[in-house]
């Protein structure tokens, strides 16, 4: 019980601790919950999960044990089989459990929406995989000092992704991304996944059953065996040959909220619609300290509903919202991204893409570029709208337009209304 007990129990460890930073978020998301059985907690339950399976095999296998001689009359796919569904059983179990707290919370808390049963199942599969993996090591070496070895390898394959830039995306699971609301699996992609994670499983049982049958574990393989190992390689390598594909993509026509206040449309996905009032308050200080609403940053939207091209002529603001942001983190994000959209910074990037935000405040304020000096109208926006917010000075600490009356600004702002759409102004207030 020893060999599968400790690692179930780490393996349930490190579903708890990787998730339990979300227990405590306000805006739960369906697809983000989803997601994570196969992200943060599979980084170490994987290895955990190949390193006992590997010491299982090794101690109970192996052709020295009198109870495991090549000669002696059993059925090895019996053998297996019990084998696997006790360190399976185990081991996904507890993977599970640790994931429950998070999927009650994100039914009781998530708006919309509903869980993606085979994004989560790719990370149950991910933990048989790799606990077949690791079972059929300990079979072939027939030892349990092969343990410490796997828990190495199957710590770096399940994170291969990140060294490589995501290459290996289609087969191993952990991406390191994010699934954000108004993203939905990308189906292919994702049915590739599952077929790999079950062809390893299977492939791998198939060698522990084959290599338990013979007096001799290690021989040359049978054409089975080669052909089992051969359809791993070629399904690894294949999504090698092309570009990355992408696991999430957009939704279609994604469910949204829209409010029309002071002049301005604001548009947020349903499942952000406790999120509304915030943004409208936050945009709203900073329309006011720019003294008017101009057409072409009449909009405000939400970045779930992937609206980034023109609409009716006007490009909209867009916000990004984390399930784990605070409202603070949320207003920044809003003021920050209307503030930008308002003073021209898109034609500015059009008409001078060589130019960089200066690194320093002092060299910005002191420039008469006109990139600069619209960044400077930015800040000043910014820091009158912080205060407005009662947010921690953070752009307010920039000396932008340092002594100007906030009246005389806007009246800057007004008559050379044109000059910061088009980026031309030549100096500030």
């Amino acid at each position: 019980m020893f060999p599968v007990l400790v690692p179930g129990l780490l393996i349930l460890a490190a579903a708890l601790s990787q998730t339990s930073e979300m227990w405590s978020w306000r805006h739960q998301v369906w697809i983000h919950t989803s997601a994570k059985f196969h992200e943060e907690p599979l980084i170490l339950a994987a290895p955990v999960a190949a390193a006992g399976a590997a010491y299982y095999a090794g101690r109970l296998t192996d052709a020295s044990r009198i109870f495991a001689q090549p000669n002696s009359p059993r059925n090895d796919g019996q053998l297996v089989t019990r084998h696997l569904l006790t360190l399976c059983g185990f081991f996904t179990g507890a993977y599970v459990v640790g994931m429950v707290p998070m999927v009650v919370l994100t039914a009781l808390r998530a708006p919309t929406g509903g869980p993606h049963v085979l994004v989560m199942l790719v990370g149950v599969l991910a933990v048989v995989a790799a606990t077949s993996v690791g079972y059929t090591a300990g079979v072939l070496t027939g030892t349990a000092w092969i343990s410490p070895l796997m828990l190495v390898l199957g710590f770096l394959a399940i994170q291969l992704n990140g060294f490589s830039q995501g290459l290996f995306l289609p087969a191993v699971p952990v991406t390191h991304g994010i699934a954000s609301l108004g993203e939905v699996p990308n189906t292919p992609v994702l049915l590739y996944r599952i077929a790999f994670l079950v062809l390893l499983s299977t492939a791998t049982v198939i060698v522990a059953v084959r290599s338990l049958s013979r007096p001799r574990r290690w021989k040359i393989p049978s054409l089975l065996s080669v052909g089992l190992v051969g359809a791993l390689v070629f399904t690894i390598l294949v999504p090698l040959s092309g570009s990355s594909p992408k696991l999430y993509a957009d939704a279609a026509n994604p469910p949204r909220t829209c409010r029309t206040v002071s002049g301005v449309e604001y548009c947020v996905h349903s499942g952000h619609r406790a999120r509304l009032d915030t943004i409208v308050s936050a945009a709203r200080a900073v329309y006011e300290q720019y003294g008017s609403v101009p057409e072409r940053a009449s909009r405000v939207r939400d970045a779930s509903l992937g609206e980034s091209t023109r609409t009716d002529g006007v490009t909209p603001a867009r916000v990004t919202m984390h399930a784990s942001n605070p409202p603070t983190m949320l207003t920044r994000s809003v003021q920050n991204s209307v503030a930008f959209r308002l003073v021209g910074t898109g034609a500015c990037r059009q008409r001078y893409p060589e130019r960089k935000q200066p690194a320093r405040s002092g060299a910005l304020v002191n420039s008469s570029h006109p990139a600069d000096i619209a960044t400077e109208l930015a800040y000043w926006l910014l820091g009158r709208a912080e205060k407005t917010a009662e947010l921690p000075p953070r752009f307010g600490a920039v000396p932008a337009f340092e002594g100007s009356d906030p009246q005389e600004v806007r009246a800057w702002i007004a008559e050379h209304e044109r000059q910061i759409a088009t980026c031309t102004l030549e100096s500030g207030p």
